[in-house]
């Protein structure tokens, strides 16, 4: 009798395990196909292109995002205040377009390095057929940094490289081909300033360029000698 017993606790040990199992690979394959179909049925819209001659060919450079937009919730309804959720990042698409020929030369997708996208990029192209893509960050926010990348243009092909800049450093703003960047020492500027100095990203030149701020004492003394006898 105990005997008989003991093989049936076991036989409902082992298919109380099986249908366990079971039940976590039908959640995960759910999850999977949840995740999937929301990726599949996200949306691919512009963000920016630029059109350039690039040796000889005029191309065009288009940057869209694969986006999923999340519904609004609200805040504090006594307040009458509403809180709205980012769209969901799905990837970035970086096309190369020959308008004279309309037709597609190459298309490449990548995510964004960052987990937190906090502005949309913005592209800068170079007629040697180089593509930065820049994202600024907010000073304050500095957990949540922007992002700089860098794409060549090889053969009709868009090529990734891998360019990085010092973490201590911070993207506050993007002045023509030149990227201002601060150390949190200070709270950063947007444009280059050369009255209260700065630091930048020189992109024609990949180097960081300082400003010092401008010496007025220093600049009156040596004014002063000129009129010394």
């Amino acid at each position: 009798m105990t005997t008989n017993l003991n093989a049936h606790e076991k036989a409902k040990r082992k298919r109380t395990i099986k249908g366990a199992v079971v039940f976590v690979l039908l959640i995960v394959l759910a999850s999977a196909v949840v995740l999937y179909a929301q990726e599949y049925f996200a949306t691919e819209s512009l963000v920016e292109y630029k059109t350039t001659e690039i040796k000889g060919d005029t191309l065009s450079i288009i940057l869209t995002e694969k986006t999923k937009k999340d519904s609004r919730r609200y805040g504090n309804p006594s307040a009458h205040t509403e809180e709205y959720l980012h769209d969901s990042h799905y990837g970035y698409f970086l096309e190369l377009y020959d308008s004279s020929q309309n037709k597609s030369l190459d298309k490449i997708e990548f995510e964004a390095p960052v987990r937190k996208i906090q502005s949309t990029p913005k592209l800068i192209v170079f007629s040697s057929g180089t593509i930065w893509m820049v994202s600024t960050n907010f000073i304050q926010d500095k957990d949540e940094p922007g992002f700089i990348l860098k794409f060549t243009i090889e053969n009709n092909k868009i090529i990734s490289h891998d360019f990085k800049i010092d973490e201590k450093y911070f993207i506050t703003g993007i002045d023509d081909d030149c990227v201002l960047l601060s150390d949190g020492s200070t709270f950063g500027v947007t444009m280059i300033d050369r009255i209260f100095g700065c630091t930048y990203l020189d992109l024609a030149t990949e180097k960081i360029v300082v400003i010092p701020p401008y010496n007025m004492e220093e600049k009156m003394s040596v004014s002063e000698e000129d009129f010394l006898p």
